[in-house]
This record gives structure tokens, sequence and C-alpha cells, in this order.
């Protein structure tokens, strides 16, 4: 089903782009992307539902990343020091899993790691960006391309191993769908704190609970 593939896709993006505490030129920005899926299975009924946009929101020890997963379902992940909130509204009935770093640490998958870094350079969303590849045992290779101007350290769910940047561009495929993400605006303000806050209208649960409510169990 497209819902499934697009909640991998999602996850994938979430998981490899991960928290962003800058040091050096930046520590704060608003990075929007434009999306595009591709898949020789998918409609053009299907493709005109999925997400178009997506967006990343960082400060100091706190990052927030957002893609809708369709027509009435949003989706966010909120990354502040060692808790990670994953974000889901469907159809209004919100509900927020927290997770911790104990845990996705147990969880976590062998990592992409740098490759290749290429000379090639090219200009996205006014920032100089330079091209690298990525590979992962069982994995596609990853194309990237990255911005030097936000540098990252010390990162424990980063999945992007040995990039000293900020990905403003990455071509992926899974399963059977390619994901092509384009940054189309940096915004180098900070964002207001309401942005890195779940909202009060958020049910907060963890894993387990979340299962045992999918289960129909106490």
């Amino acid at each position: 089903m497209v819902s499934i593939r697009l909640i991998t896709t999602f996850f994938i993006f979430s998981v490899l782009v991960g928290k962003i505490p800058a040091f050096g030129q930046e520590e704060s920005g608003h990075v929007t992307y434009d999306v595009r899926f591709e898949s020789p299975e998918l409609s053009d009924e299907e493709k005109a539902l999925l997400p178009t946009e997506a967006h990343i929101w960082f400060a100091p020890g706190k990052m927030k990343m957002r893609m809708a997963l369709g027509p009435g379902i949003g989706s966010d992940v909120l990354i502040r020091g060692d808790e990670v909130l994953v974000m889901l509204d469907l159809m209004g009935n919100r509900m927020a899993i927290r997770n911790t770093r104990k845990e996705l640490e147990s969880q976590s998958s062998k990592p992409f790691v740098l490759r290749q870094n290429l000379d090639e350079t090219r200009t996205i969303a006014n920032q100089p960006c330079r091209k690298a590849i990525f590979a992962a045992s069982g994995e596609n290779d990853m194309v990237v391309w990255y911005t030097e101007k936000i540098r990252l350290s010390g990162n424990w769910y980063y999945r992007l191993q040995g990039l000293d940047g900020f990905p403003f561009e990455f071509d992926y495929k899974t399963m059977d769908i390619g994901l092509r993400m384009v940054a189309r605006e940096f915004d180098e303000t900070m964002p207001p704190d309401a942005v890195f806050e779940p909202g009060t209208d958020y049910k907060i649960m963890t894993q387990r609970e979340l299962e045992q409510l999918l289960n129909g169990t106490r």
C-alpha cells in the first residue's frame, strides 16, 4: 500500500537527517525542501497524494522535522536532548510516541558511511554545496549534496557517518520507491521556542503503550 511505503520513507528520512546541534558558522535555522517520489508502481492518482514538501527546524540541542504522509495525515519528529517524539496527526487524532536515546540505540540500524567525497560543487538554496556518495550494507548508495556552512559533531543518532556538513539534497531508493529532496530555502533566523513543543492536544505515550493500544491490550 502507498501509505506503508510513505511511512517507511518518512522514517528513513527522519533517521538519516537526525539531530543537528550545529557548531561553526550556523547554530539555528529552517530549511524547506521540495520532495519528489518516483516509482513505476505509483499511478498518477497516487502521486498526486504524495507529499511535495518537507521542513527541518533546528536550534542548539533541538530539532524538528516535518513531512505530510497524505491528506489528513501529518507527521513530525521532534528531538530535544536525549528525547525523541514521533508525532502523528491521523485525521485529527494526535499522538506523540516518546523514545529515549537508550531505546533508539538498541534499535539502531547500520548507518550510511561516506564512500566518496567528490569535487563536484553547485549552489542549492543560495548555499555552496558539495557532492558525496554514502553506502550502507544491503542498501542502495545515496547521493548527497551538502553545505559546509552548517557542521555537525557528536550526533549519536546521526546516520550519515563522515558527513562534515548539512544535507541540502539527497537521492535515495528503498523498496520500490525513490526519494529526492532538494532544499528550496534556508532561513538562518532562530525558530521560535514553540516550534519545539508538541502542543497540548497531543497524547504522549511510549512505544510500548502504542503497541498495547494497537493490539487492543491494556
